[in-house]
């Protein structure tokens, strides 16, 4: 697709799910609506950790101000 993987966005909700995005070089967002609990994606260490994927607006339409 031509995309820097430091321009994407893996998000996901399970430890493995953020796992895997950092080691492709892409940002994270653990979402709270499924099975990781905010520990697990913190220790995972998420870029952001959100309660719905609904959430994310918020975060993409700041990225986009930048």
């Amino acid at each position: 697709m031509g995309v820097a993987p430091e321009n994407c966005l893996m998000v996901g909700d399970t430890v493995m799910d953020i796992k895997a995005g950092r080691a492709a070089g892409a940002q994270t967002a653990g979402v709270l609506c499924g099975f990781g609990t905010r520990q697990e994606l913190e220790k995972a260490r998420a870029n952001i950790i959100v309660r719905t994927t609904a959430d994310l607006n918020e975060y993409l339409l700041d990225a986009r101000r930048v």
